[in-house]
């Protein structure tokens, strides 16, 4: 057997492999910046994914977070404020004359409504509020998380204020919605749960996650499953949104405003997810003579005519809930038409 001087020299032979290592992992972090580069170049529409907590203040509306007054930030790359009165606010919200229109319409939503990762003049709520401008100004409060639960808290805290003359109250409703309180089951996890510092800077800076993510898992089918498990009979979360829902009807009378439902569908559901939330909701909806309108039905439509792939085009990416600016320019279109 051959000795050499090296391996007679175990620290020449731990700096030997520590150099091999450090040039290994040089390597692996150079071809990592190459793969993001590329996939940001080929992907501009993978957003990053967080939000900015300042917009977020505890217990505004009764037990319900709200936005905080005057707020700035930032949502999945867009940028929002908030109004002094805490509304989002919309450049049809610095229009003089709504301080002599003496009417409101009301948003009622979650982050969908919120709107998101679009510019917030190209959401829905951005798109009605500049529509009506002239005669109603829009009052947009619509959060991430939101619920029925929550819906019911902020129209009370209406109800006994005179700050706001609402005529009319819109439910934007996802159907995430029928989740008010306690946890039957478990969403979809991953190991953001556990490992919040770096999710936070994976959701921010690696749209390699995000690209990887939506080619090897449908995760818009794994959370439309998950929530679609809220209509069931027997499920307690659709029961106590029932029960939501009529308070919303009860404080919307209180207020004297017209009342009206808007369904949002889940992107899985225009490839083969079934539509039995929706018709559970039209069922409570008609039985409380509350008007509505099911947008999927309306979206189907708007797929050939506005000359897309398929509905995947009307959200964003990778994301079977939140709407592209695609899908809020349709929304806004068909709620428009309720007038």
């Amino acid at each position: 057997m051959l000795i050499t001087e090296t391996s007679l020299n175990p620290k020449s032979a731990l700096q030997k492999g520590l150099r091999l290592a450090g040039y290994n992992l040089l390597t692996l972090v150079f071809l990592s910046l190459v793969v993001e580069g590329c996939i940001r170049l080929a992907n501009p529409d993978i957003l990053p994914l967080a939000t900015d907590s300042v917009f977020l203040t505890d217990s505004l509306f009764g037990a319900s977070p709200g936005l905080t007054p005057g707020a700035t930030g930032r949502s999945m790359g867009q940028r929002f404020s908030v109004t002094e009165d805490g509304f989002w606010e919309y450049r049809s919200s610095r229009m003089p004359q709504w301080d002599e229109i003496g009417m409101e319409w009301l948003f009622l939503g979650d982050s969908v409504t919120m709107g998101m990762g679009v510019d917030p003049d190209s959401t829905f709520a951005g798109r009605l509020s500049a529509r009506a401008a002239d005669s109603l100004r829009v009052l947009n409060p619509s959060l991430i998380g939101y619920s029925s639960r929550d819906y019911v808290n902020i129209l009370s805290e209406m109800a006994e204020s005179d700050a706001h003359p609402i005529t009319r109250v819109t439910v934007f409703w996802c159907l995430n919605d029928a989740s008010s309180g306690s946890s039957e089951g478990e969403p979809p996890t991953e190991i953001r749960n556990y490992i919040p510092a770096l999710t936070l800077f994976i959701y921010r800076h690696v749209r390699t996650y995000q690209w990887l993510k939506k080619r090897f898992f449908d995760r818009p089918k794994a959370y439309y499953e998950y929530d679609r498990s809220r209509y069931d009979f027997e499920s307690a979360h659709f029961a106590r949104a029932v029960t939501d829902i009529v308070a919303i009807k009860q404080y919307a009378s209180d207020l004297g405003a017209e009342l009206e439902f808007v369904l949002l569908p889940y992107e899985y559901q225009f490839r083969g997810g079934d539509r039995i939330p929706q018709h559970r909701m039209a069922s409570v909806l008609d039985s409380l003579r509350i008007a509505y309108v099911d947008v999927a039905l309306q979206m189907k439509n708007n797929i050939v005519a506005s000359g897309l792939h398929d509905a995947s085009d009307f959200y964003l990416y990778g994301d079977g809930i939140h709407f592209s600016m695609e899908g809020h320019r349709v929304v806004s279109e068909i709620v428009t038409e309720l007038d």
